[in-house]
């Protein structure tokens, strides 16, 4: 007897599953910027920080992820979330990963990504998400 295709499922773990998809798009959203910091804010080989900061208020998750690197370039600044936008384009770089980072945070997490950075003075990540009740 042949297989009828599934139309309709039905899934009795909603919180806990919707907590997965949020910690996974967390967690991707960590890599992006994390990488962003290893390829982009220190020279190969030299150490640096990297400051992260989470707490929840009103409702709101925040996180904050900070470097003290070579911060970004003022021209790259309004476009950094924009597909395509690295300063290595072209030198093995996709200038993909913000532009990940903030699809995640936006779709998945329901929530905004906004950065502030100066030239040698680092990049300040802020996200901000709902929390539900």
């Amino acid at each position: 007897m042949p297989m009828r295709p599934v139309r309709r499922a039905m899934c009795g773990c909603r919180p806990a599953c919707a907590r997965v998809r949020r910690a996974e798009a967390l967690g991707e959203v960590l890599v992006q910027l994390f990488q962003n910091v290893e390829r982009h804010a220190y020279a190969p080989g030299a150490p640096g920080h990297v400051r992260v900061q989470a707490g929840v208020r009103e409702g709101q998750a925040r996180l904050l992820v900070q470097d003290q690197g070579a911060g970004i370039a003022p021209e790259l600044l309004p476009r950094v979330f924009d597909p395509y936008v690295s300063s290595q384009f072209g030198r093995g770089r996709s200038g993909l990963g913000l532009f990940i980072a903030q699809a995640a945070v936006m779709q998945r997490l329901r929530g905004r990504i906004r950065v502030e950075s100066r030239p040698r003075q680092g990049c300040r990540f802020e996200i901000e998400w709902p929390v539900p009740a």
